[in-house]
């Protein structure tokens, strides 16, 4: 099956034009003049892609840390929560004693 791809490759175009591109780095004493460059929107996006992927792929190394993260500031929340209830459960049943009284 290899050989097979290796013979179908060098009958190719695209070995063409990979050999048509070393003779011209070979012409020029093997300085690589870039002809063709992606824009900067092609790169990020390429990038982008594979950096999801390498995240889709390892899951447990990437999303750990967001996982523990979003853990600690749901705990941070209740407890912000939880103390300002308690804190501020004073003043309310003191403004409803006032209003109690003028009634």
């Amino acid at each position: 099956m290899a050989i097979l791809n290796i013979k179908s490759y060098r009958s190719s175009a695209t070995s063409q034009q990979v050999a048509q591109q070393i003779a011209e780095i070979r012409d020029t004493g093997g300085v690589v003049v870039k002809k063709n460059q992606a824009s900067f929107m092609t790169q990020s996006l390429v990038l982008t892609g594979r950096c999801f992927v390498n995240m889709y792929l390892d899951l447990g190394y990437y999303c750990f840390g967001s996982i523990q993260a979003r853990g600690s500031m749901l705990m941070f929340i209740a407890a912000f929560l939880t103390f300002m209830a308690i804190g501020g459960f004073p003043f309310f049943k003191r403004i409803r004693r006032s209003l109690e009284e003028k009634d």
